[in-house]
């Protein structure tokens, strides 16, 4: 018997159209940021990193980090995101990730 699994960083690809507004628009100035830095300094490597600088308003900051600092490296989901129970999200994180996300889909329901 087979089996195939993927990771789960990969299931964004398979919906290309489903994109936040933060995710496109920071999704450019990284890009932008990255052209910037390799122009005016020459860094030849390394990796752009985009650190939350206010938990109030959604705000961020751009910096070079070292491909090492974050190649094969894994950060778990903090404890106080997910329940007791270990089975569901917690407000925390729904107030951590809401302006990432921005508005979802609706989500339908069959009748019976």
């Amino acid at each position: 018997l087979r089996a195939r699994a993927d990771t789960f960083g990969y299931l964004q690809r398979c919906f290309p159209e489903i994109v936040s507004e933060v995710d496109a628009k920071e999704a450019r100035r990284v890009g932008a940021f990255a052209v910037k830095n390799a122009v005016e300094s020459g860094l030849k490597d390394g990796s752009v990193a985009i650190k939350r600088v206010s938990e109030e308003t959604y705000a961020t900051q751009f910096f070079i980090t070292p491909l090492h600092s974050v190649a094969k490296n894994t950060r778990s989901m903090p404890r106080d995101y997910m329940n007791e129970e270990g089975n569901n999200v917690t407000e925390k994180f729904l107030a951590y990730a809401k302006p990432l996300v921005g508005k979802l889909p609706e989500i339908g329901k069959l009748k019976r």
